[in-house]
């Protein structure tokens, strides 16, 4: 007993560090996992940046005079802390949905089959797919939300006080788990890499515009809006949104003396998703997320079984 348990737990370890490597020897996947990410930043700086720190500027200085107190830093300070959520946010679907590419080259290879027919459990196999996707998801997400910390910090202030830092890093432990779980049912119906490359550059050029990192939500259409609230990544996103953006929009407030205002910022960056034409708040959207992360994991279960069957 004890002795299959050790053979079973080396099998999951080294399947597990064989698929987290794998992701890294294809440069093509590699690099469609960071397009998003890479879109975002090309359009944030060249763009974006400028465009929203003078519009919300502007409308500051139209308020009253006591918006001398509010610096044009402040409202930088802002805007950055909405690309970094917007930056992070992205970053699980697009780098899950690449990290879990072996689990197409071993179709495209007929290695399932030789996988699936061995003494090996079926729930073992999944599992190395899944934390090789997963870690590999974490490793990355948590990058890019230090590298923002760093960025803001350098460039600003960071008014997000210690408890949502913490919580923003837990926060990509359930990102990336919920993601790498959803993202697997899709890439089980891929049986070569070749579609799925094409799949994967469509999805890293639309993600951040669902996500609400190219623009923010609340400036698009109550259709899309509803229909974005529809994607466990978007409320994803909107968590990170929270934790990162909430310190600018207290201090705002504070130093501005006007709710209405802040009030009108938080519903312009969807601090609350609209969904069903109705604001849900961060305890709603952990429900959201945890309910796909049942669901997707009972649906890998059914479709691993499925496919032991076949090759029995």
């Amino acid at each position: 007993m004890v002795s299959s348990l050790r053979k079973q737990t080396i099998f999951v370890l080294g399947f597990t560090k064989r698929n987290f490597l794998m992701f890294y020897k294809d440069k093509a996947i590699f690099f469609f996992s960071l397009l998003a990410q890479f879109i975002i930043i090309f359009l944030y700086v060249l763009f974006l940046k400028d465009t929203y720190i003078d519009s919300i500027y502007s409308s500051i200085e139209t308020i009253s005079a006591i918006t001398n107190s509010i610096s044009r830093k402040d409202v930088v300070d802002l805007v950055n802390s909405w690309f970094v959520s917007g930056l992070v946010g992205t970053s699980f679907v697009t780098v899950c949905m690449n990290a879990l590419s072996p689990m197409i080259s071993d179709k495209e290879k007929k290695i399932d089959y030789d996988l699936l027919s061995s003494p090996t459990k079926n729930s073992n196999i999944i599992l190395g797919y899944f934390l090789g996707a997963f870690l590999n998801t974490l490793l990355i997400s948590t990058f890019f939300l230090t590298i923002g910390y760093i960025i803001v910090g350098c460039f600003g202030n960071i008014h997000t006080d210690a408890l949502s830092v913490f919580i923003s890093y837990v926060l990509c432990l359930f990102g990336s788990a919920s993601s790498t779980l959803i993202m697997m049912i899709f890439v089980n119906f891929f049986k070569k890499i070749s579609p799925f490359t094409a799949f994967s550059g469509i999805v890293s050029a639309s993600i951040g515009f669902l996500c609400g990192a190219y623009m923010p939500m609340g400036s698009l259409g109550n259709f899309i809006q509803n229909f974005s609230s529809l994607l466990p990544a978007s409320h994803i996103t909107g968590l990170f949104r929270n934790y990162l953006m909430n310190g600018n929009f207290n201090h705002i407030q504070t130093m501005l003396g006007h709710e209405g205002f802040v009030s009108s910022l938080k519903e312009m960056f969807s601090i609350d998703l609209l969904m069903f034409g109705q604001y849900v708040d961060t305890s709603v959207m952990y429900i959201y997320v945890s309910s796909w992360i049942v669901v997707s994991f009972f649906i890998n279960v059914i479709i691993f079984k499925i496919k032991g069957k076949k090759t029995n």
